[in-house]
């Protein structure tokens, strides 16, 4: 709660993230808000967490990262805060693919 008693925006989105994880059928098996965020086109979302200090670490099943799904979004604000959060640009998913080369095919999305 903030001061006076309301949410702050940053808890509210905490909240929303959290609700979506439990949601999330393609993450049912992780628990990565940031990574979730990204592969569900959420900038906003993804950077209240990474205000917070919410950890960029984690991959999907195809082994693809945060920093994979903001780049095959197209979520320029969203890769320049990963990287700078230590995001790695080298991490390579299960095809080979590097974040910065995105997601060329939707149907292996995991």
């Amino acid at each position: 709660m903030a001061p006076g008693g309301g949410s702050s925006t940053a808890g509210v989105v905490l909240n929303a993230a959290n609700t979506y994880l439990l949601q999330a059928e393609d993450f049912k098996h992780i628990c990565f808000p940031v990574l979730q965020c990204c592969a569900s086109r959420m900038p906003l979302s993804v950077l209240a967490l990474l205000n917070k200090n919410a950890p960029v670490s984690g991959t999907d099943a195809r082994n693809r990262t945060a920093l994979h799904y903001a780049y095959g979004n197209q979520m320029r604000e969203v890769v320049s805060a990963l990287l700078v959060q230590g995001a790695d640009p080298a991490a390579q998913d299960d095809y080979g693919w590097l974040p910065h080369q995105g997601i060329s095919d939707s149907s292996t999305l995991a």
